[in-house]
């Protein structure tokens, strides 16, 4: 496999990270969770722009465009074909909780299968001597380490309270102020 195969499926892997941060946002949008919808936000935008240093990187050093596939099924589904035919008040109190839990895993399972994703294409330039590859792949892991670690203590939050949705929306207009600066 070569460097821009690499390079690649690490492309293909950040464009369905856009989708799921966008996914997430809306779930947590429509659970009315304002605040982990923009923190969502913001990990879409980051994404995005990761994306678009890679497809730069790509071309500036090895002088192609990278070749970044998506495919479909591949990318799960979080949002219920159900929702488009529903508002926020048709949520009752036990589905909202239920489908936070989800969205916790959801996260938790994305940034972990990007880690290991990436750690494995950081092995394989190693391996193959590309240094200054291999140290382009490495600040995006450390990035989704830190997104892992994120999303776990999010989760261990929520559990700390038992899923408390008075508890965890009286914290969502601070996290929305906080995320919404930090995008601006």
């Amino acid at each position: 496999m070569s460097v821009i195969d690499d390079l690649s499926r690490m492309a293909s892997h950040m464009i369905e990270g856009v989708m799921i941060h966008e996914q997430l946002m809306n779930v947590y949008l429509f659970i009315g969770l304002y605040g982990e919808a923009a923190k969502h936000k913001s990990h879409y935008i980051a994404e995005s722009q990761n994306y678009a240093d890679l497809c730069e990187y790509c071309m500036k050093v090895y002088g192609v465009l990278v070749n970044a596939s998506i495919k479909s099924a591949a990318i799960p589904s979080l949002i219920p074909k159900s929702w488009l035919s529903s508002s926020q008040l048709d949520l009752d109190y036990e589905t909202r909780i239920e489908i936070l839990k989800s969205a916790d895993n959801e996260w938790i399972d994305w940034e972990t299968k990007t880690l290991d994703l990436y750690n494995e294409i950081y092995s394989h330039l190693i391996t193959t001597s590309c240094s200054s590859s291999s140290e382009f792949v490495k600040k995006y892991i450390l990035e989704v380490e830190n997104e892992v670690i994120e999303a776990r203590r999010e989760k261990l939050e929520h559990s700390a309270v038992n899923y408390d949705m008075s508890f965890i929306m009286e914290r969502q207009k601070k996290r929305e102020r906080s995320y919404n600066k930090e995008i601006k």
